[in-house]
């Protein structure tokens, strides 16, 4: 999961019809939507020319052989609130998921995971005691698994 540029995605994406809203994207179209990629010569946001567009590219080039779908973040949990357990967002301000504390920080006990929350600050989902025993049990069950196949080594 990755940011598309927000309100750019919509103009030179969605309006002009190469993507649909919670739909799967064409990545040789959207990889040829020129007016969406010249944000990083046009646009004087470093943000947009930093931090999303190259991360865009290199997300649609890693993942072109997947099913990428096109949503704003509230539309993808939908009714499965809970299946943001597995999710890894790429880019210049990742939401902290299970996986992602699991995967990219490699912290191997949820004591970990408290104490990066107090340093850094509450994922979306933290106050949510559901979500959150939720996302305790799946991130054991993810670094269980990281053992299991690095051989003990995390």
């Amino acid at each position: 999961m990755t940011d598309a540029g927000y309100r750019w995605a919509y103009c030179h994406l969605e309006a002009p019809g190469i993507v649909t809203a919670n739909a799967s994207v064409s990545v040789p179209r959207v990889l040829s939507a020129q007016e969406y990629w010249a944000g990083s010569e046009v646009e004087s946001s470093p943000w947009l020319r930093v931090e999303i567009l190259p991360v865009v590219r290199e997300f649609l080039a890693t993942h072109r052989e997947h099913d990428v779908i096109y949503a704003e973040h509230e539309g993808i949990v939908g009714e499965h609130h809970a299946s943001f357990v597995d999710w890894l967002e790429v880019g210049a301000a990742p939401r902290p998921t299970p996986r992602w504390f699991a995967d990219v920080l490699c912290l191997r006990t949820w004591p970990d995971v408290i104490e990066w929350v107090k340093a850094h600050g509450e994922p979306w989902w933290w106050r949510d005691d559901e979500l959150k025993d939720v996302a305790r049990v799946r991130f054991g069950e993810l670094v269980k698994r990281r053992r299991l196949t690095t051989g003990g080594a995390s």
